[in-house]
């Protein structure tokens, strides 16, 4: 029974040459087919996760862009603040500062010293009349008290230099008092004549560090 129908079989293949190609054809485009469509969507697939990849790499590097230009900004408005930080290490510079206000105040009697220095970076009162080269790189603050008697308009001029120092200057204290001329029957003084003087005290802070080359004469 088994080899007739075998050979029925074979008969039948005989026969129909044609369409058992067809068959085989089919069959075989079939499979190719479907290896096809999923390949594609195997490669859809890694084009979407490339795609993907791509983008978050793209929105990474947008975020490093803005992180290096906040960073220049950062590291030149640092340097600007830098330029504006007196170094109070260099002594020299301190002598030429002190000479150019007493420039202002002219033969008036006046004292100015500094009344306290805070290092902002340590948080402690240091002194500025030893070796600060420990303190190299510390930011202070420093008090300066200038008692003075003079004119007004001396007061006003020394008060609109220290606005217009490149330094961070701040008034901390402004007391401004009559002053009353000594005068005798004898010897009296015509004051409409002259600019009436006054008492002033006048206490400013300045904003430094002490620079790389720490305590300079």
């Amino acid at each position: 029974m088994n080899a007739l129908d075998l050979s029925k079989v074979k008969n039948f293949l005989r026969k129909n040459i044609p369409c058992v190609i067809l068959v085989i054809i089919s069959f075989i485009l079939l499979i190719f087919v479907n290896f096809r469509q999923n390949q594609t969507e195997g490669i859809e697939r890694t084009i979407d996760t490339i795609s993907v990849k791509s983008s978050l790499i793209e929105k990474q590097m947008g975020e490093l862009r803005n992180i290096a230009s906040d960073l220049k900004n950062y590291k030149d408005l640092e340097a600007a603040l830098y330029k504006q930080c007196f170094d109070f290490g260099n002594r020299t510079a301190m002598y030429k500062f002190l000479v150019k206000l007493e420039k202002i105040l002219g033969k008036n009697s006046a004292n100015i010293a500094i009344s306290n220095t805070y290092n902002l970076t340590k948080n402690r009162t240091v002194a500025l009349n030893q070796d600060t080269s420990e303190y190299v790189g510390d930011f202070l603050l420093v008090d300066f008290t200038v008692n003075l008697q003079a004119t007004f308009s001396t007061a006003i001029t020394l008060l609109k230099t220290l606005k217009e120092q490149k330094y961070f200057t701040n008034i901390k204290q402004l007391d401004l008092k009559e002053h009353i001329e000594n005068t005798s029957r004898e010897g009296t003084v015509d004051l409409s004549k002259k600019e009436p003087k006054i008492n002033a005290t006048i206490v400013f802070s300045m904003l430094g560090q002490i620079g790389q080359g720490g305590d300079r004469a």
